[in-house]
């Protein structure tokens, strides 16, 4: 018997190694591989909520410009065909309110924009255009800055005056301005 319990230890330690590498060991790597996904997962959502944490942020920020924003919206009408009549409208109103008298508005060609980036070449279009007024050479120094600093976006190209022969006031002129305004077509 004595014989008998050093074998049967060997026995079962040989078992115990054998039944580990066989049964534990695969569960062991099962485990071990699940971990190491579970932690790539975690990192991935980790770098997910940075970077909706990260555009929430540019959201605020944004926010804090939707003036800015309003502005551009309105500088550049989106509707092509509805903002020839507003731009119209607002040099009537910019010729009144700064004592010229309008005399004629003469829609030219539009052509785009030429731009680096072709999608925005293709959506960003110049209307040209020539307004004909009347008044005096204040009036036009006011309405044009009023043109500049207001939020649409128009360049004035060119300027020609001429005095008009059949006037008695010699400080009233015709001018004829040359002007430039940019549409984006959003199509």
């Amino acid at each position: 018997m004595s014989r008998l319990i050093p074998t049967i230890c060997i026995l079962l330690i040989i078992l115990l190694i054998l039944g580990g590498y066989f049964l534990w060991w695969p569960k062991y790597q099962k485990f071990e591989d699940l971990r190491i996904k579970v932690a790539n997962k975690t990192e991935k959502i980790k770098q997910e909520e940075e970077y909706f944490a990260e555009l929430d942020a540019l959201q605020n920020k944004l926010d804090n410009y939707q003036l800015e924003v309003d502005k551009i919206n309105s500088a550049l009408p989106f509707d092509f065909d509805s903002s020839i009549p507003a731009l119209f409208n607002f040099i009537q109103e910019k010729s009144a309110e700064n004592g010229l008298i309008l005399k004629d508005i003469d829609l030219g060609k539009t052509s785009q924009k030429s731009t680096a980036a072709a999608a925005v070449k293709e959506r960003i279009q110049n209307i040209g255009f020539t307004v004909s007024v009347s008044g005096a050479y204040p009036s036009l120094k006011n309405f044009l800055a009023a043109i500049y600093n207001n939020e649409r976006l128009v360049e004035v190209e060119k300027i020609i005056f001429s005095y008009p022969e059949l006037s008695k006031n010699k400080e009233i002129f015709d001018f004829n301005l040359q002007l430039k305004a940019q549409t984006f077509n959003a199509n």
